[in-house]
């Protein structure tokens, strides 16, 4: 019988990656809040993610106060923090998909940004599209419901609650994570399916200098 260690050491935990992103503009601290609630924190964990970044926004701050140093220490995953990426969130999303013998299928918890979630889309990647409840408009909704119908992507959904954030998040990660078919858009019509699509759910029109930055960005050059 060996004695050599490393012939008995276990073998690695494949990565498997999950990005929490609140956006540039707008404030959304529920989705934070959210995210770092107990049951959300234990789901993540229960499904084998290692890595869990979060695009905090101007919540840092809060988001500090919600994850101390030792609360972090008893998370079975290691955490990124940071405001914003200057050059985007495509290598953030990269970090989620599926590479064989490096990194199990992870997942992206977003806002409902159409930017992120056509970078989301073309890669592939498992999403749940929050909206944020504190918006004026329904727009955000509207959207998340003609992801989730078209088979694009989860909805989840936040709200207060007696002076708190109640949030579905939990069962969102657990149905978003058992699909097990992927739906991904055509090469040939894709810009032109998302930009439809997007103006069923909101009502927008597209100018062609929209239609352009679309392009651009589906195309990984934006």
């Amino acid at each position: 019988m060996s004695g050599n260690k490393e012939e008995r050491a276990e073998k690695p935990k494949s990565r498997k990656q999950c990005l929490i992103t609140v956006g540039a503009t707008a404030t959304f601290e529920q989705l934070i809040r959210a995210t770092l609630s107990v049951s959300v924190v234990e789901k993540l964990m229960e499904k084998g993610f290692s890595h869990v970044s979060y695009q905090c926004g101007d919540s840092f701050a809060l988001f500090n106060e919600l994850l101390p140093e030792e609360r972090e220490k008893q998370l079975l995953f290691k955490v990124e923090k940071f405001a914003f990426k200057p050059k985007g969130l495509g290598e953030e999303i990269r970090k989620c998909k599926k590479v064989d013998g490096q990194s199990e299928e992870g997942l992206v918890i977003s806002h409902a940004g159409a930017g992120t979630i056509l970078d989301v889309m073309r890669m592939g990647v498992p999403l749940i599209v929050v909206p944020n409840p504190s918006l004026l408009d329904n727009h955000q909704s509207e959207l998340a419901e003609e992801l989730e119908r078209q088979g694009y992507a989860t909805q989840g959904g936040i709200k207060y609650a007696l002076l708190t954030v109640k949030s579905d998040l939990a069962d969102a990660i657990d149905i978003a994570c058992a699909m097990a078919k992927k739906k991904t858009w055509g090469q040939e019509n894709k810009v032109k399916g998302v930009a439809t699509m997007m103006d069923e759910a909101v009502g927008a029109v597209h100018s062609p200098r929209e239609e352009e930055d679309l392009s651009l960005r589906l195309d990984g050059t934006r």
